[in-house]
């Protein structure tokens, strides 16, 4: 007996082991909550080799570690099964506690998979509860598994029946993403998950659909490249079209979030989704990631008559040089302005991340980005720390640089600071972050709101805080 296990949050912790590329994001509890896409979709690649699996989805169905053991033990009867457990970066050392919890009390097979496991090899399979760990992209490997057998399945490490470890060859990326089965939902408690206003304009059950991976851009702080590869990989609109309309006609779900790192890349297969939504009258609303100079008027417009309701788009800095240093092209502001009023104008939420603490970022730099945002008026936007993803070059420079000061897995989540660079301390990163949040509520469209709301109090409220703010600045 197989069963995919989506292992429960560190206590007070929601963990979306989907996010930031497969290496998984950590937000308190409260949080949004996002189900890895990677587990639907090896269940429904077991099913289609015939071969029984249960999924336990800890997340979506509100599990700890006890009801998780107690949900196995009965499910399994008695018999010896195999548990995968997906794990993530900011959850490892609790997924590993886990594992270990579960391999004392049933008899099992322990299989580990996720991105983060590729990038912690040696230190996984030294543990000697653990039997399996799965490399890379785990759907095929695991029917291999299976089906073949341990010795016959590439992109696995694992120990044998004298407790010698074997590495196996490494498994090619799926270049044909149409070959994947339609992700098996339905396995899945898919209906507890919710992405409220502003995300989505109801309070309607929402999936993940990843149309593409890969992203051939090279910033040199992203995880997408090193975990997904820098090659592009792309599914056929068709391919696409058939899913959206499975999920939203069959399954009745009414909320998309497309995750893949860059959904716009290729414009005429993003038109030719758009046509196919439109003309097969599919109902729903969706959002995307994507960067600015991959969008452009005629795109938008189709988008949103084709459902789409909110763009999240990545600036990270005003500064030219900071981006440049980062292997990333800065988009001419005028550009970015043009492109976010207009999604105002058709009512697509946008939502701008921004980082702080990239490497040359000086104190001059990060208030210009927040003059920047400010000007721009995204109906959302994030400031979050520089995180040095181990193996990307930016970790690379932050270790010889001994700029790490804080190794820690769980705080590898944006929202504290965890390197210096070569002109701010930890300190200073936190005083600004501090700064960044206060400022980005007092833009022009969200005082006017608190004025219209309040009345004239509000408005002498405002001049005040603007005041103190100004103050502020010269001291962060």
């Amino acid at each position: 007996m197989i069963f995919l296990v989506n292992p429960p949050n560190p206590p007070g912790k929601i963990s979306n082991k989907d996010m930031m590329g497969g290496l998984g994001q950590l937000y308190e509890k409260g949080g949004a909550k996002v189900p890895p896409i990677d587990l639907p979709y090896t269940a429904a690649c077991l099913r289609e080799a015939g071969i029984s699996f249960h999924v336990i989805d800890c997340l979506g169905q509100d599990f700890d570690v006890k009801n998780l053991v107690t949900e196995i033990k009965k499910m399994a009867g008695g018999q010896a099964v195999t548990v995968a457990l997906r794990t993530s970066l900011p959850t490892y050392p609790f997924d590993m506690d886990t594992a270990k919890k579960i391999k004392e009390e049933i008899q099992t097979r322990i299989i580990i998979f996720g991105p983060y496991v590729s990038l912690n090899l040696q230190a996984t399979i030294d543990r000697d509860y653990i039997d399996v760990i799965v490399l890379g992209e785990p759907e095929f490997t695991f029917v291999d598994i299976f089906t073949k057998g341990l010795a016959e399945t590439e992109g696995i490490w694992y120990r044998d029946k004298k407790g010698n470890i074997i590495r196996n060859n490494p498994r090619e990326t799926i270049q044909n993403l149409d070959q994947l089965p339609m992700p098996e939902w339905e396995s899945m408690p898919y209906k507890t998950y919710i992405l409220s206003h502003p995300q989505f304009p109801d309070e309607n059950p929402f999936l993940p659909v990843l149309t593409s991976r890969g992203c051939p851009f090279s910033c040199s702080y992203c995880p997408y490249p090193l975990v997904q590869g820098s090659k592009w990989r792309k599914r056929s609109p068709e391919n696409v079209l058939e899913e959206l309309a499975f999920i939203v006609k069959t399954l009745g779900i009414k909320n998309i979030l497309f995750r893949d790192p860059e959904f716009t890349l290729d414009k005429k297969r993003i038109l030719q989704i758009c046509q196919g939504i439109t003309s097969k009258k599919l109902d729903f609303h969706w959002r995307c990631e994507t960067r600015i100079d991959t969008l452009d008027e005629e795109l938008i417009r189709r988008m949103a008559n084709a459902g789409c309701c909110g763009i999240n788009l990545g600036i990270e800095s005003s500064s030219e040089e900071t981006l440049s240093r980062m292997g990333r092209k800065a988009q001419h502001p005028k550009q970015s302005l043009k492109i976010i009023k207009l999604c105002r104008e058709l009512n697509i939420h946008t939502f701008c991340f921004f980082i702080i603490g990239l490497p040359g970022d000086k104190k001059r730099d990060l208030l210009k980005t927040i003059r920047m945002a400010k000007t721009y008026d995204c109906s959302q936007i994030q400031f979050t720390f520089a995180i040095p993803y181990p193996e990307t070059p930016l970790f690379q420079w932050a270790e010889e640089n001994n700029f790490i000061e804080e190794r820690k897995l769980d705080q590898m989540t944006g929202y504290v600071p965890v390197m210096r660079n070569e002109h701010l301390s930890i300190n200073r990163l936190k005083r600004i972050s501090r700064f960044v949040n206060k400022s980005v509520q007092m833009r022009k469209s969200l005082r006017r709101e608190r004025i219209k709301k309040y009345g004239t109090n509000q408005r002498i409220k405002e001049i005040l805080k603007g005041i103190l703010l100004w103050f502020e600045k010269w001291i962060i």
